[in-house]
């Protein structure tokens, strides 16, 4: 029976010549269509009982991986893929998205033995079509997951069967996106190399257009990477043209040069977007050195108000561009930062080496520095120097303010938002935050829920004063979930109050 309907879905699929059905990929790939999910859950279901790797629901991680091995070789591979995606739709557990990265390379060892066995041949439209329900399972879970630093298992299995199956490059895409809005910057820069490496120059140019077209999704403090990951497949790809003795590499690139002036006004358009946060500097950082750097002649063929505008900022933020000096890892010693130590011995190596490097990027005596020391050498806001991180109505002060307007502070704010032994000096940072500035890593670890209301707070007095049990009910209140947030507002219920 589920074979027949498999047939009946995808045409044939266990070696006949003739399929027959042709596959809309289209509507597979529908992540509006919950009747899709919805089938694909049942079928894999029937596919586990049939194959008997029913093992792939257990809690233990070995009889997953051991069941997704069994159905490798019992099964094709269109049953294969369905099996997998309804794996990863039904299973919702936040455990499970470090098995997720096990479906693919269950995948690829399926679609290598294929390959060799074949001798390289094509997959078809139906195991292409099938094969997407599996990438488009990933994309809403990664989606969802953003913040479980998942993306960089799903690269490294991802890469392989993207450089040998290239028919699957188009149906992969919007996974591919996805994994470049992951949270943390590595697992951008794996996501981009991803890109780079699997993709030709037309292919990285509609993802960066896709990555760019959601421009509230926290992703302004990194738009830098994806114009280096451009820059330097243009200059790969020129100086190979060179290689094979083309002369006139301008007029060989002349397409690409189109599509990537269509992408700079689509950038244009987010500028204003960016500038509201302050970010822009981040990308027009990016562009202008390319252009320095440029040897084909490039700038004359994109759009002259965009490329003014970049110089302009460029010209505003000279100090910024200079390159900053490796990680020194005695600064804590070395500096006014010991108040920090506590922090670095919470972290993990690597994300004490992004706290170091925030550290030199803050410098010894700036104001910027002197808000964060204030802060870590504080347990409660009576103690906070009323001159530096607020100010006398006990609102966040400028300094304040201009730290949480860089990407070292909301850096800093990422790496102590999940900790708990860490809660004041989230708290103190996130007085001059915007929450919609939040990435969704801090948001999830700050596991607030979001209403939103016609409804706003009024505040009738500028005095507002904490007593001593104030925190404390603030600490307790999050623990129960008691926080709601209202228009940028945080509301803490306790004993019956709000």
């Amino acid at each position: 029976m589920t074979w027949r309907f498999i047939e009946n879905m995808f045409g044939s699929s266990r070696g006949e010549e003739e399929q027959k059905q042709e596959v809309d990929v289209s509507l597979m790939l529908d992540s509006s269509s919950p009747e899709v999910r919805k089938m694909v859950a049942r079928l894999s279901e029937e596919l586990a009982e049939e194959y008997r790797c029913d093992g792939v629901w257990s809690d233990d991680s070995l009889v997953i991986v051991k069941a997704m091995h069994t159905a490798s070789e019992r099964m094709s591979i269109v049953e294969l893929a369905i099996f997998l995606s309804g794996f990863v739709e039904v299973n919702d557990s936040s455990d499970a998205v470090t098995e997720y990265d096990s479906a693919l390379a269950t995948l690829g060892e399926k679609l290598e033995r294929y390959k060799l066995r074949n001798r390289g041949a094509r997959l078809s439209e139906n195991e292409v079509g099938a094969v997407g329900l599996l990438f488009e399972a990933e994309r809403r879970k990664l989606r969802r997951q953003r913040a479980d630093e998942s993306s960089h298992r799903i690269v490294s299995n991802l890469e392989p069967i993207l450089q040998r199956d290239k028919e699957l490059l188009e149906v992969a895409m919007p996974l591919v996106v996805e994994m470049t809005k992951s949270t943390y910057y590595a697992e951008r820069s794996e996501a981009w190399s991803l890109v780079r490496n699997c993709y030709e120059i037309g292919g990285q140019i509609e993802i960066v257009s896709k990555h760019f077209s959601s421009g509230n999704e926290m992703d302004t403090f990194y738009s830098d990477g994806p114009i280096e990951m451009l820059q330097s497949s243009f200059e790969k790809k020129a100086t190979r043209l060179r290689w094979d003795g083309m002369r006139d590499v301008r007029t060989a690139l002349e397409p690409e040069i189109g599509r990537l002036s269509d992408l700079c006004q689509e950038i244009n358009n987010c500028m204003t977007f960016w500038s509201s946060r302050g970010h822009e500097k981040f990308i027009a950082r990016a562009m202008g050195n390319w252009m320095n750097a440029d040897q084909i002649g490039i700038e004359r063929s994109l759009p002259r108000g965009f490329m003014r505008k970049i110089w302009k900022i460029v010209e505003e933020n000279k100090e910024e561009s200079a390159p900053s000096q490796a990680v020194d890892t005695d600064c804590l010693e070395r500096t006014d930062f010991e108040c920090m130590e506590d922090l670095m011995e919470s972290l993990s190596d690597e994300d004490g080496m992004r706290l170091l490097k925030i550290i030199e990027e803050l410098g010894d005596y700036t104001s910027r520095s002197m808000v964060v020391r204030d802060i870590f050498s504080s347990s409660e806001s009576d103690n906070l120097d009323r001159d530096v991180s607020i100010d006398e109505d006990g609102y966040p002060s400028k300094n304040l303010k201009v730290l949480m307007s860089t990407r070292e502070g909301m850096e800093l704010l990422r790496l102590v938002s999940r900790l708990p032994q860490f809660r004041f000096q989230a708290g103190a940072l996130l007085a001059a935050v915007n929450y919609f500035d939040c990435s969704q890593e801090i948001r999830e670890a700050l596991a607030s829920d979001l209403v939103l209301h016609e409804q706003s707070l009024k505040l009738e007095h500028n005095g507002w004063g904490l007593c001593s049990d104030a925190e404390p009910r603030l600490v307790d209140a999050m623990y129960n979930g008691a926080v709601i947030l209202i228009n940028d507002k945080l509301l803490v219920k306790f004993k019956g109050k709000m």
